[in-house]
């Protein structure tokens, strides 16, 4: 009898009001449910532009039939926070940097940005084409190699968090759309590196084509079934039916945003297919097409590991510089012995062993617990950088 993909429990899905959340209240959350929407917490307005700044054809790529980014899927990634000042915006509010640091700051000297993309899920383009399956299951956190070590103690709460996903809602989330599906209480179940659980990890990386080859076994063994004997037995589910059936919904409305860890299954939803039962299908697809679910995701991680997106080439050097210099610290752009010259300009030495100092400097406002905990109506203008760039002795 195989074993269950379902390794701990299922808890139900936070939201919490934007207008009084607190950075101790999510990163709680994000500890105990591994996942918390925070309602509300922008303007409609602000998406709006979001949208239009974000709506350029170049750069951005659909992903191939069955693959992991999905057929029916738009991204921009990388340069997002070139073209937008409102992602810029998004990627330092005070609230979300605040929440993160209280996570991941036990383990890393430096919080860094380390993904920014644009989601858009699209309907199918006609009533004749079926939408593009959901996106594969998986942990954010598993595009690093040390998800797998043997950590120690080997317990899944004395794990270092190596990551906070961040996915704004730039349009409304709903079922219908492709809203997030994730597994709240997820990030706390054993997997691979939790030796002394004896467990395989219940949610490998899984190739598109093994798992399109699971589904056809599936497919014809739920065929059999149907032409077998009465009180013939059903095959049992396999592990994605099983995940699948315990995914919650992100049901969340233009302006809200959802947090959650990078160890924390989930997986983009699949766009509702077109109806094509209407005399008047135009107005149907026209209204489906208007229904895109329009996200911006961000990725924060420990600064010991290497960022997913290179921005040093998604982003040219005059672009660079036109970012605050918050962001530029946010995104790498931070250490000692400056140096100008005809190919770059700026610090040569990361210096990771500076980091608590630096970090100190560059974000003065997060040195003490009551800064950490204002919310979003508060003032968070920038400061000077000038120290954190100046060239330093050897």
């Amino acid at each position: 009898m195989s074993k269950s993909s379902i390794k701990g429990p299922v808890l139900d899905l936070p939201h919490v009001e934007g207008a009084t959340a607190t950075a101790d209240e999510v990163a709680t959350y994000l500890d105990t449910h591994g996942v918390v929407v925070i309602d509300n917490l922008m303007d409609v307005t602000s998406m709006d532009q979001l949208s239009k700044d974000l709506r350029a054809t170049s750069g951005c790529f659909y992903g191939a039939e069955g693959s992991f980014a999905g057929a029916h899927t738009v991204r921009n990634a990388g340069k997002p926070l070139g073209e937008s000042k409102v992602a810029q915006e998004l990627a330092l509010h005070p609230l979300i940097r605040a929440s993160i640091q209280k996570r991941l700051g036990r383990w890393c000297k430096r919080v860094v940005l380390g993904t920014c993309s644009a989601i858009t899920v699209e309907a199918p383009p006609s009533p004749d084409i079926e939408p593009a399956p959901p996106q594969v299951l998986h942990r954010d956190e598993s595009m690093w190699g040390c998800t797998d070590w043997p950590w120690l103690p080997q317990t899944t709460s004395d794990r270092p968090e190596l990551a906070i996903t961040v996915m704004w809602a730039v349009s409304d989330f709903t079922v219908s759309n492709g809203a997030t599906r994730i597994i709240p209480g997820s990030h706390r179940w054993p997997r691979s590196g939790d030796e002394s659980q004896e467990e395989d990890d219940d949610l490998a990386e899984r190739d598109p084509t093994q798992q399109q080859h699971q589904q056809q076994q599936q497919e014809q063994q739920q065929g059999n079934t149907d032409h077998a004997e009465p009180g013939a037995t059903h095959a049992p589910m396999n592990e994605e039916e099983e995940l699948e059936n315990v995914c919650v919904p992100a049901v969340m409305s233009k302006g809200s945003v959802m947090l959650w860890s990078g160890a924390t299954i989930h997986g983009q939803g699949a766009h509702a297919p077109l109806s094509s039962t209407s005399d008047n299908d135009e107005t149907i697809i026209s209204s489906f097409s208007s229904q895109r679910r329009e996200g911006l995701l961000f990725i924060y991680n420990v600064g010991w590991l290497r960022p997913e997106h290179n921005f040093h080439w998604a982003m040219p050097p005059h672009v660079w510089d036109s970012l605050p210099p918050k962001l530029q610290v946010l995104m790498g752009k931070i250490g000692t012995n400056r140096t100008d010259h005809e190919w770059y300009s700026g610090p040569v030495y990361a210096q990771p062993i500076l980091g608590t100092a630096v970090a100190t400097n560059a974000y003065p406002e997060d040195s003490t617990d009551d800064n950490n905990n204002h919310n979003h109506d508060e003032d968070d203008e920038d400061e000077d950088f000038s120290d954190v760039f100046v060239a330093q002795a050897t």
